[in-house]
C-alpha cells in the first residue's frame, strides 16, 4: 500500500512539473516583425527649362462676312461650300437685268446733257462775239453764260448717275475679297438678296491667330524672360502651341501684339500670338494651350509624382529621417514637368523621400530603406 501511494504522488508531481512548464512556454514574448521595406529616392536639384501654358482660342487673321450691296434675285453660286478660294474669285451673282436697264437710261441721260451742253456751248461762244462788238447787252450776255454752267453741271450729274448706276451693275457680281476658305452658304439660288444680308463667311487660315489672357503676374514675368534673353519686347517671344489632342504643334510662333492696359475686371492683360499654318490644321474657335518657354536653364527640386500625397493640409511627401523613422513633409508644388513635379518649398537638398510603400507606412514608424532607381526625366 505504502508503493502504491508513491506511485500516485510522483505521477502527479511530473504532471504539475510539466505543466508549468508548458505554461511558461505559452507565456514567452512574441517576436516583433521586421520593418516595412520602402524605396527612397534623394532630394537633389535638377536642370529644366521654366515654361507656362496659357489657353487661348484660335482666332481667323482675316475673318470676312460676305455680304450684298445691291437687292436683286440670287442667280448662281460659283464657289464650293468648305473649299479655298483666290482673291477675286467670282463667289455670287445676282439678276443684273434691273441694273443693265439703269445703265442704259443713265448712259441716254448723259448723251442727251451733253447734247444740251453742246447747244449751250455754241449760243455762248455766239453770244460772246456779239458781246465784245456792243451788239447783244451784258444781261443778255449773263444769260447765255448761265444757261452753259447749268448744261455742263447737268452733265456732271449724269456722269455721276451714270457712275453710280455702272457701280451697282458690277455689285451684282460678288468676288472673293481676300483668299481663304469659304464657310456654307447662307443663301439659295432664287432668294430675294438685300443690301447687307450675309450670304458666307471667308477666313485666311494662314497665318492663324490665338488670343489669350495672362494675369498681371504673369505679365512681370514674362518682361523678366524677355530682359533676361535681351530681346527688344515680348513680341520676340517665341512660343509653341498644344492642340487639343494633346499634341505639340510642328511650327513655332511668335507674339505679334499685346494690349497696352490691365482689363480691371479680370486683371489680365490680352496677348496674341501668331502662328504659320500652310496645312490649314488650325481652325477659327479652337481651343488650344500657349506655351512659353525660358530660354535659359534653371536648377530646381523635381520630385516624382508617385511620391506626392495630397490631405486637407495640402500637398505631402513622407521624408525618412537618420534613425529611418517616417516623417510627413507638408509641401509646396509649382508645375509638373513629366513625371516629376517642381517643389517649390518644403524640402531640402540631400533628404530622403519616399516613392514606393507608401501605403505600408504611416508617420513615425520605423522603415527598411532601400534607394530607388532613378528614373529617366521627362519634360513637356
Amino acid at each position: 500500500m505504502l508503493v502504491h501511494s508513491n506511485y500516485h504522488g510522483l505521477a502527479l508531481a511530473t504532471l504539475t512539473s510539466l505543466t508549468v512548464f508548458l505554461s511558461a512556454c505559452s507565456e514567452a514574448p512574441k517576436q516583433a516583425p521586421p520593418p516595412p521595406k520602402v524605396e527612397y529616392a534623394e532630394v537633389i536639384e535638377s536642370s529644366m527649362k521654366p515654361v507656362v501654358e496659357f489657353v487661348g482660342r484660335t482666332v481667323a487673321s482675316e475673318d470676312v462676312s460676305i455680304k450684298a450691296r445691291v437687292s436683286g434675285q440670287l442667280l448662281s453660286r460659283n464657289f464650293t461650300e468648305g473649299a479655298n478660294v483666290q482673291a477675286a474669285d467670282l463667289l455670287f451673282e445676282i439678276d443684273p437685268a434691273h441694273y443693265q436697264a439703269e445703265v442704259s437710261l443713265k448712259t441716254a441721260s448723259l448723251e442727251q446733257a451733253e447734247s444740251a451742253y453742246q447747244v449751250a456751248m455754241l449760243q455762248y461762244s455766239r453770244g460772246k462775239k456779239l458781246n465784245d462788238k456792243k451788239l447783244l447787252s451784258d444781261m443778255d450776255m449773263d444769260e447765255l453764260t448761265s444757261r452753259m454752267l447749268q448744261a455742263k453741271s447737268a452733265v456732271a450729274g449724269a456722269q455721276s448717275s451714270l457712275d453710280v448706276a455702272k457701280l451697282n451693275l458690277e455689285y451684282t457680281k460678288v468676288y472673293a475679297p481676300i483668299a481663304g476658305r469659304m464657310s456654307q452658304s447662307e443663301v439659295f439660288l432664287g432668294d430675294q438678296i438685300t443690301p447687307d444680308k450675309q450670304m458666307a463667311n471667308l477666313v485666311q487660315l494662314d497665318p492663324m491667330w490665338i488670343d489669350f489672357q495672362i494675369s498681371e503676374r504673369s505679365a512681370l514675368n514674362a518682361a523678366r524672360e524677355v530682359n533676361k534673353t535681351g530681346k527688344s519686347s515680348i513680341e520676340d517671344l517665341t512660343v509653341k502651341l498644344r492642340l487639343p489632342n494633346d499634341e505639340i504643334y510642328e511650327h513655332t510662333g511668335t507674339i505679334n501684339s499685346a494690349n497696352n492696359r490691365v482689363d480691371p475686371a479680370t486683371g489680365t492683360i490680352s496677348i496674341r500670338a501668331t502662328f504659320s499654318n500652310p496645312k490649314q490644321l488650325l481652325l477659327p474657335g479652337m481651343y488650344v494651350s500657349l506655351i512659353i518657354e525660358s530660354k535659359e536653364d534653371e536648377q530646381a527640386i523635381l520630385v516624382q509624382q508617385r511620391a506626392i500625397s495630397q490631405d486637407q493640409q495640402g500637398h505631402f511627401v513622407l521624408v525618412i529621417d537618420a534613425e529611418n523613422k517616417v516623417e510627413k513633409r507638408i509641401v509646396s508644388v509649382g508645375k509638373q514637368y513629366g513625371i516629376n513635379w517642381h517643389i517649390t518649398d518644403g524640402l531640402s537638398i540631400g533628404e530622403n523621400v519616399i516613392v514606393s510603400g507608401l501605403q505600408k507606412v504611416r508617420p513615425g514608424v520605423t522603415v527598411d530603406p532601400v534607394e530607388s532607381q532613378p528614373l529617366p526625366f521627362a519634360g513637356n
